[in-house]
């Protein structure tokens, strides 16, 4: 389970529903992945399950970082620049 802070979210957990988040992973191998979700908790889960195709090959992964945004759109935005 990832332990993150819900301080500067308006009280709300950048892990819920209503947080869309883009995040970065590095893969073993040393290549990173950057995703994005709507729910982190569950997207990391199903990484270190082996349920994502890409890091399905490249596991263990870890998670680096990753930006919480309160709208749909801006992490897909965000993670095309």
């Amino acid at each position: 389970m990832l332990s993150i802070m819900n301080t500067g979210y308006g009280g709300r957990s950048p892990l819920n529903s209503h947080i869309y988040s883009v995040y970065i992973l590095l893969c073993n191998g040393g290549r990173y992945y950057v995703g994005r979700t709507k729910n982190l908790e569950e997207r990391m889960e199903r990484h270190r399950n082996g349920a994502v195709t890409y890091t399905s090959s490249r596991l263990p992964i870890k998670l680096i970082t990753f930006i919480a945004f309160d709208d749909e759109w801006k992490p897909c935005r965000w993670k095309n620049i």
